[in-house]
């Protein structure tokens, strides 16, 4: 479940997550922002070792809702056995989003648009501030 604050007309709204993103107590989930503009749930699924890319839009009539935007299969992208995902994060630099992931204790990012896989070295590679 999440929780949507307007700060301007002082109420706050529950928004409910979609049942497909269920997190299960092996997953591994994170929130960005997506194109700098929309909020993004990442969930990454042990059992299936999917990470869903999980949109919260506006709707005209109704409360904001989750839209599945994208998914990433590390089966597909090479990966074998089961995998320890402990982190994920999404990274924009101009007009590239990668998503940024640890698996066991590598890091790699994917280049959304392009289907790109790059193993990175070290956390300073990832240019994370905290």
């Amino acid at each position: 479940m999440s929780c949507a604050f307007d700060v301007r007309k002082e109420r706050t709204q529950i928004i409910p997550l979609p049942k497909e993103a269920a997190v299960a107590c092996s997953d591994t989930i994170g929130i960005g922002m997506w194109e700098g503009k929309s909020l993004c749930l990442m969930h990454y699924e042990t059992c299936t070792w999917v990470i869903g890319l999980w949109l919260l839009r506006k709707t005209n009539d109704g409360p904001p809702g989750w839209v599945r935007a994208h998914e990433v299969s590390l089966g597909q992208l090479g990966f074998r056995q089961p995998r320890n995902v402990s982190y994920v994060m999404l990274r924009e630099v101009a007009t590239t989003t990668s998503l940024v992931f640890t698996v066991d204790s590598e890091a790699y990012s994917y280049d959304i648009k392009d289907g790109e896989l790059k193993k990175n070295f070290g956390q300073s590679s990832l240019n994370i501030h905290l």
